[in-house]
């Protein structure tokens, strides 16, 4: 039986890819905690640069003694610990939130990567006058593996809007539809990464995500231990190497190499910046709507015949039969199968 689901936007059917523009915003809040760092560090950096006592060869041989109790001092990690109430509450802060993100993004990525795991999807595109899909579709007897007698599972888009269906196609594959002529196009026995294009990248991107907030926690991570006296520098040991002439040449080159913290700055806004405007041109995407959706269940055989029934008057909310219109229909003989390529695509015709 051929069911009309109703005209719905393409955010509606491609549910695996609706929840990119809220993980890209996410994202970008994410790269706003690296921002905060560098510009902490930037000012970090001119206040110790500030602080530093001399380091010239010249001074540390005139006041040697000097030199090692101000190192002695600054690098003592109870003065850091003294110092440090702020930034730790600041770092527990941040973790938190990338923690939180991790639990998000890692939960979003299992499901859609099951949803991806899909195969066995047969799929066929069309351009042509409206009427002539299901009419088409109704002569053809090859299914892939799919004997014509099966029972299968079915879903059928179509819009008459070709700004639609350039939306719809962005994140889906449409094959060659776009260019209309009245062909019908078997797409193949395909996976469901390979049908739904766009969550198959937003799965890639989405993996490369997860691996930038494990880094991102594990340097928070150092910063907090950091803050509570650990890995920093020996003072004794310093100071028993301050006896070395050769420690002023030493610290002038160590002082000497100096991060870019503002190049770094620029570099992560320039990032949030992308992944905004990403964010908005995928919601925008998304919005497109005009899309007809019908869903089907029975044998393999009456699919065709059942779609040609349903667009015998043309496409719901279009100019006939003989109006140009363009369309996918995907079906399925594998109820498991169809199930966990719903948890990605509105297989029922919607939520």
């Amino acid at each position: 039986m051929m069911t009309l689901a109703g005209v719905l936007p393409v955010s509606a059917l491609n549910i695996g890819l609706a929840g990119q523009p809220a993980m890209l915003v996410q994202a970008a809040g994410d790269l706003g905690i690296d921002m905060a760092k560098a510009v902490a560090s930037l000012t970090l950096q001119g206040a110790m640069t500030g602080a530093m006592p001399s380091f010239n060869p010249a001074v540390l041989l005139a006041g040697r003694g000097l030199l090692v109790s101000n190192l002695a001092s600054m690098l003592n990690p109870a003065t850091w610990v003294t110092l440090s109430g702020s930034a730790k509450a600041s770092l527990l802060a941040d973790i938190g939130l990338v923690e939180a993100s991790l639990l998000v993004a890692g939960e979003v990525g299992l499901s859609i990567n099951a949803g991806l795991g899909a195969s066995g999807l047969a799929g066929w595109a069309w351009g042509g006058p409206a009427a002539g899909f299901g009419g088409t579709l109704a002569g053809v007897r090859t299914w892939g593996r799919v004997p014509p007698s099966a029972a299968i599972q079915g879903i059928v888009v179509a819009t008459e809007i070709q700004a639609s269906w350039s939306a719809f196609g962005a994140g889906f594959n449409i094959g060659g539809s776009a260019a209309g002529g009245g062909r019908l196009e078997f797409l193949g026995e395909l996976s469901a990464g390979e049908l739904n294009t766009g969550t198959l990248a937003f799965s890639e991107w989405l993996d490369l995500y997860l691996l930038k907030l494990r880094g991102l926690k594990a340097k928070l991570d150092y910063q907090l231990e950091v803050t509570l006296g650990l890995h920093l520098p020996n003072p004794q040991v310093l100071i028993d190497a301050a006896l070395n002439a050769d420690l002023g040449l030493c610290l002038t080159n160590l002082l000497n190499v100096s991060v870019d913290f503002q190049a770094k700055i620029a570099g992560i806004q320039a990032r949030i910046d992308y992944l905004l405007q990403l964010s908005d041109d995928l919601a925008l995407q998304l919005s497109a709507g005009g899309l007809a959706v019908w869903v089907y269940a029975g044998p393999a055989s009456e699919f065709g015949a059942a779609l040609q029934a349903a667009t015998e008057h043309g496409i719901p909310g279009g100019h006939g039969p003989a109006a140009n219109a363009y369309g996918v229909a995907v079906a399925c003989a594998i109820p498991g199968v169809w199930s966990t390529f719903g948890s990605i695509f509105a297989v029922g015709g919607g939520n």
